[in-house]
C-alpha cells in the first residue's frame, strides 16, 4: 500500500479522527501517526472543533489523556498495560492487573494492530475503544467491581471490556492486588456476581462470546453462566431472568442522546453508571457519571469531552434478528 505524504494539513485531518472518531484507519496511516507525540498547546491547535467550548477542566482532561496516550503503544499486551500504568492513565493495581491478564489480541480483527492505543472497527459500524478509554471507565467504576458485583455492559462489541470486569467481580484466588478500593465499610460480601454483555445487533452479540471463548477462563465463564451476552434494546437496560433485579455498575460503551431513566431505575443503591452522552447544545460528546446512593438519591457528574459512534436501534434484517 502507497503511503500518503503526512503534511500539516493532512496532520490536521487525522488527528482528531484518530483520537476522537471510533473508526478503523489504513494500517499505514495508523502506524505513521501513532508516533506523533504532541503537547497540550498543539493538539487544541488540531482540534478547532473543540476551540469554543468554555469548559476548561474537560479541554484540560482532554489534552492530558490523549496526547499521554500517543506513547503507549505496546509489542504485547504486557507492554501496552505498562506503559499505561507508567503514564498513569491506570491507576489501581486491580485495573492494571484485570487488564494485563485479559489478551486484547483475542479481542481485535487485526493481530498486528491489538496492542496500539487506538480504536479500530469491529464491523457493523460498532468499534472496540482504545486501551485508554477502556482503562478510565474501569477507573471510574473501580468501587463498584468488586467481588460478587452484577455488571452490565451495554453496548459489549468485541466483549473486551466486558471480560476485563469479569476479573475484577470474579477475581483469581491466586491475585497479588493489595487494592482493595472496591471495599465499603459495611458492604455484605456476596458469593457468586454476573457480568452480562447487552448488543443491539445479535452478530456483535455472537462476536464477543466468540472472543471470550477463547481463553480458558473466558469459557468456564460463559459455561457457568457467570458471564453472559445477550441482545436487547440497550437504552432499556436489561431485565436478568435469573430473578435478581438491578446492577451494581453499568458501562455505556456508545454515545446516548440523554441519560436514559430506565438505565438510571436499574442502577442498585448504591450503583454506578459510566455513560457518553450527546452534549444538549450541540457541543460534542461528553462522559458521565451517574451515581445513586444508598437511600436512592441520583446524582451526575460530567467528566470530559469523547466521540463514541451512537447508542441506536438495531438494523432490522433477516441476519440482526
Amino acid at each position: 500500500m502507497k503511503i500518503p505524504k503526512l503534511t500539516t494539513h493532512s496532520l490536521t485531518f487525522l488527528i482528531p479522527i484518530l483520537i476522537f472518531h471510533q473508526t478503523d484507519p489504513t494500517n499505514a496511516i495508523l502506524q505513521v501517526s501513532t508516533k506523533i507525540t504532541l503537547s497540550p498547546i498543539n493538539l487544541l491547535t488540531y482540534l478547532p472543533r473543540f476551540a469554543h467550548i468554555n469548559d476548561t477542566e474537560a479541554r484540560q482532561e482532554i489534552t492530558h489523556h490523549n496526547t499521554m496516550a500517543w506513547t503507549c503503544s505496546g509489542r504485547s499486551n504486557g507492554e501496552l498495560i505498562s506503559k499505561m500504568w507508567n503514564a498513569r492513565l491506570i491507576l489501581s493495581e486491580r485495573v492494571r492487573d484485570a487488564m494485563i491478564s485479559v489478551d486484547r489480541a483475542h479481542f481485535t480483527p487485526s493481530q498486528h494492530l491489538a496492542y496500539e492505543d487506538s480504536p479500530q472497527s469491529i464491523g457493523y459500524s460498532a468499534t472496540i475503544s482504545a486501551p485508554h478509554m477502556h482503562a478510565s471507565a474501569l477507573e471510574n467504576l473501580l468501587p463498584f467491581l468488586g467481588e460478587g458485583k452484577r455488571v452490565l455492559d451495554v453496548g459489549s462489541g468485541s466483549g473486551y471490556l466486558t471480560a476485563v470486569m469479569a476479573e475484577l467481580v470474579f477475581p483469581s484466588t491466586s491475585s497479588s492486588s493489595s487494592d482493595t478500593s472496591s471495599e465499603r465499610p459495611g458492604d455484605v460480601k456476596k458469593k457468586s456476581g454476573k457480568v452480562v454483555g447487552l448488543e443491539h445487533i445479535r452478530a456483535l452479540r455472537n462476536i464477543g462470546e466468540t472472543n471470550m471463548m477463547k481463553s480458558e477462563k473466558g469459557r468456564k465463564w460463559l459455561q457457568e453462566k457467570k458471564v453472559e451476552f445477550v441482545v436487547g434494546d440497550g437504552r432499556q437496560g436489561w431485565i436478568d431472568p435469573d430473578g435478581e433485579e438491578g446492577w451494581d455498575a453499568i458501562h455505556v460503551g456508545a454515545a446516548a442522546m440523554e441519560i436514559h431513566e430506565a438505565l438510571i431505575q436499574q442502577l442498585r443503591c448504591p450503583g454506578r453508571m459510566f455513560i457518553p452522552v450527546e452534549d444538549s447544545k450541540g457541543l460534542g460528546q461528553y462522559i458521565w457519571l451517574v451515581d445513586k446512593d444508598r437511600e436512592g438519591k441520583v446524582s451526575e457528574e460530567k467528566l470530559y469531552g469523547v466521540r463514541y459512534v451512537p447508542l441506536t436501534d438495531a438494523p432490522r434484517t433477516i441476519s440482526d434478528l
